[in-house]
């Protein structure tokens, strides 16, 4: 190298360490204050040796990019002739000039923009960014602690990524065929609920009948049910028998929307005329909610999963992504339905006897338990035919036990519940088979129809 090039070179670095502590100092913030940042339950380490701070006046939060995309699993560079900093993880490529306040984001083939409110900042030669950037680049939730002065990120894709857990036994579920074409279901439920407070006993029982013809898109319900009203109110109802027969007609089609419920025993008790309907458009009420479009993604991206472990995941995902974190405290409820679900489901928690894997989870503490017994059973070929959860439940003098056994056409489910003063029992026994009938799919023609939505306010 020439001794000229040499000094343009020397030239060149010293001009670029002015220019940084330039930037540093007009960037640096007049008042503020240090903060930390939680990852997934802990605290991470800040080797550019800066750590996050809160702007009270401006009232955000940066954190040093370089610290945090590390921490988060991605590789971060910096081009010096354009100031450009840039962070890869996978296929996701987050890029922003150093002084600039648009941000590119890559996944894969797409690329979008956004602009930040305000523009990163330079201290002590480390860039750092206001918190919402994590959330809007990288997908995790962000939080924070007021009290703690912490940010708060909770990242599913690193969090996800560490769990090595496999969950091939419950996979055998997923290949169970449903039923295709149109079913017939029938059901019968026995219900009964004795209350003793002392100075009155109340006994409630209930007996029904559930007839049901489906298509893929439509439920045509007779339900047929008798109990003591008048036990359980401690009056009488106009037109109403004390032991009164509660049936009812149900009516859902998912492509029309159409709810409709037809009881003689409701329209009494409502005062509306014999033979009337009480409707609900679905359809109407998920747009109206703000729900429709995301039901339906979400029923698309749940289709596209292929097993057990990628339904946890996404269902994780989702959680995480609806909790408003606050308190550094907040993850270990998250960590908790994590424990819960490995302890529970994955393949680690099952035991093999025979063609049957069985998982056993319990909890005890401070004289309370819960334990939760699942069963797989296997033919020769090691396909599932059955599955089986029973859970006995002992919490602050609440007893339960509760046992659902199906082979996927049928099912059976009991449940006891004690408690001072009350006792209820349930039994259900479900059978499903093909069947030529076909659902109603509208209301009868010239019946009377209310409402529900304006019967209700």
């Amino acid at each position: 190298m020439s001794k000229f090039l040499k000094k343009v070179l020397i030239l060149a670095l010293v001009l670029s360490m002015l220019s940084a502590v330039s930037l540093t100092a007009l960037a640096a913030p007049a008042q503020t204050d240090t903060a930390e940042i939680q990852l997934n339950g802990k605290l991470i380490d800040y080797p550019s040796g800066v750590k996050p701070y809160f702007d009270g006046k401006a009232g955000k939060v940066y954190v040093p990019f370089r610290d945090l995309f590390e921490a988060l699993g991605a590789v971060v560079s910096y081009d010096f002739p354009t100031r450009t900093v840039s962070a890869v993880r996978d296929d996701l490529t987050v890029e922003f000039v150093q002084t600039g306040t648009e941000i590119t984001v890559k996944r894969g083939e797409t690329s979008e923009k956004f602009t930040l409110d305000v523009p990163p900042v330079t201290i002590g030669g480390s860039v750092l960014v206001p918190v919402r950037f994590v959330s809007q680049t990288i997908g995790a939730t962000v939080g924070w602690d007021q009290s703690a002065k912490t940010v708060i990120i909770v990242d599913p894709y690193t969090l996800l990524a560490a769990d090595k857990s496999t969950y091939t036994i419950l996979d055998k579920l997923l290949k169970w065929e449903a039923a295709t074409g149109n079913t017939e279901t029938s059901a019968t439920v026995d219900f009964d609920l004795s209350i003793d407070d002392g100075d009155a006993e109340v006994n409630l029982p209930v007996d029904a009948t559930i007839d049901v013809i489906s298509s893929g898109t439509t439920i045509d319900a007779t339900v047929k049910a008798k109990a003591d009203i008048g036990a359980i109110l401690g009056t009488a109802i106009p037109g109403v028998s004390a032991s009164a027969d509660i049936d009812a007609e149900i009516l859902l089609n998912s492509e029309s929307g159409l709810f409709g419920l037809h009881s003689e025993f409701l329209n009494a008790l409502i005062g509306s005329p014999a033979g009337a309907w009480l409707t609900l458009d679905l359809n109407s009420l998920l747009e109206e909610l703000d729900l429709g479009d995301a039901l339906d993604s979400s029923a698309a991206e749940i289709a596209e999963l292929g097993d057990v472990k990628a339904i946890i995941d996404y269902t994780i995902t989702e959680i995480i992504a609806s909790v408003p974190f606050s308190s550094v405290d907040d993850f270990e409820a998250l960590e908790i339905v994590l424990d819960v679900i490995r302890g529970m489901y994955s393949d680690a928690a099952f035991v093999k006897t025979g063609n049957s894997y069985v998982s056993t989870y319990t909890v005890e503490k401070s004289g309370d338990s819960v334990t939760v017994v699942t069963t797989i059973k296997t033919n020769a070929a090691g396909d599932a035919t059955s599955f089986a959860v029973a859970l006995a439940l002992d919490v602050e003098g609440v007893a339960a036990n509760l046992h659902v056994d199906t082979d996927g056409a049928n099912l059976k489910l009991n449940l006891a519940i004690s408690a001072e003063g009350y006792v209820l029992s349930l039994k259900v026994d479900v059978a499903t088979k093909p069947t030529t009938k076909t659902p109603r799919d509208k209301l009868p023609a010239g019946a009377p129809s209310y409402d529900l939505g304006e019967l209700l306010g």
